[in-house]
């Protein structure tokens, strides 16, 4: 399924430019590639200008095309009243003033997750639009079944199980390391590792990650020695994941694998930043890109960093950022939101009683902390 985005796709670039026919073109090309009732018109209504023009050439384009229009809204908050939070996000991450009238900023505070009146009042007389919107979404199949699905490694038809392949290649490979016969060490090590990855399902995990490190090397991609908790395995070691001795250096195995807390072994790797692009499409066609996503990440601040990065937006003097900051309890033993400091630290609660601008820093560092 397809729609047609906001503002910045394609058929609304060419409306807003006022070349119906190329964005005609485009929208039946959409429509051809995605097949009968997989593509969708769609609009918006933020407040802004442009949006109005797009509306109406796509109400245009439906009627020409016979293709179904939906009513979407960006979200990029979730209530109004977190527009000015939001707001401070943008400056902090484009290191801008909050009151810098060139800095890139929203057009309004109407990017929020709205509720299904507030959606019907954005096209009042067009419920076909709110319908066709339901109508995508019931058509979206999820079942987040809570487990991990890792994929199969293509191993050869010799081998019986991932276990068997896995086994092979840790022996061999610590042979290179540590020569053969295999010391004591090494031996006792080697199995009881070998042991707790099959046990627990993870040669396939430690086949495919040998497989694309391999594979970078052999194209003279950088990669990293090892990193994290992943330098403490021999078999990482012996397949060439790392390049640690974990018996040289007394790494522990069990800060990886734990036999007695079962969790996902994570491997970190560091490839050169300017080629990790390759080992990406390397395991895509290896596995397939519906096989294949990248890791995300949240970021979240702390009370002391979002009190100083919110201080510095609003051109708080960077010393009274840093006391204020200060006064928030921050550590292991003893820390503090910046609610809870507030109400608790007695200079913190007399500045912000006192003091409109502190009050305010404060107000949007607890908002986004």
């Amino acid at each position: 399924m397809c729609l047609a985005a906001c503002l910045s796709g394609e058929v609304a670039l060419w409306l807003r430019q006022g070349n119906v026919e190329a964005a005609t073109q485009s929208a039946e090309w959409f429509a051809r590639t995605f097949g009968p009732g997989n593509f969708w018109l769609e609009v918006q209504n933020h407040g802004i200008p442009d949006e109005k023009v797009v509306a109406e050439g796509m109400f245009r384009l439906a009627d020409a095309l016979g293709l179904p229009v939906v009513v979407t809204n960006d979200a990029h908050y979730l209530r109004r009243e977190d527009a000015e939070a939001h707001d401070v996000l943008l400056a902090i991450g484009t290191g801008k003033d909050l009151d810098d009238p060139k800095r890139f900023r929203f057009v309004g505070e109407e990017s929020y997750l709205k509720s299904e009146a507030e959606m019907r009042a954005l096209f009042p007389g067009r419920d076909d639009l709110l319908a066709n919107t339901a109508c995508v979404a019931d058509r979206c199949e999820f079942d987040f079944e809570k487990r991990y699905f890792l994929p199969q490694f293509p191993r050869a038809p010799e081998y019986p199980s991932d276990d068997a392949l896995l086994v092979e290649l840790a022996t061999h490979g610590a042979e290179r390391r540590y020569g053969a016969p295999l010391p004591a060490p090494a031996r006792e090590r080697l199995d009881y590792e070998l042991s707790v990855i099959t046990k627990t399902g993870y040669a396939g995990y430690f086949l495919i990650v040998q497989d694309f490190i391999r594979a970078a090397r052999e194209r003279g991609i950088p990669v990293g020695p090892g990193r994290g908790s992943a330098a403490g395995s021999l078999v990482a070691y012996a397949l060439g994941i790392t390049n640690v001795d974990p018996l040289r250096f007394d790494l522990l195995f069990e800060r990886f694998l734990n036999p007695e807390r079962v969790s996902m072994p994570d491997i970190d790797v560091d490839f050169c930043f300017e080629r990790r692009g390759e080992v990406i499409e390397y395991v895509r066609e290896r596995y397939g890109r519906a096989s294949v996503g990248q890791i995300i990440t949240f970021g979240t601040l702390k009370a002391r960093a979002a009190v100083r990065d919110v201080a510095r937006v609003l051109r708080f003097a960077p010393g009274d950022a840093d006391r204020i900051a200060k006064l928030i309890p921050s550590g292991p033993a003893y820390a503090l939101a910046i609610d809870q400091a507030a109400e608790k630290v007695p200079e913190l609660s007399s500045m912000q009683r006192s003091d409109a601008n502190v009050a305010r820093l404060l107000d949007l560092s607890r908002r986004i902390e």
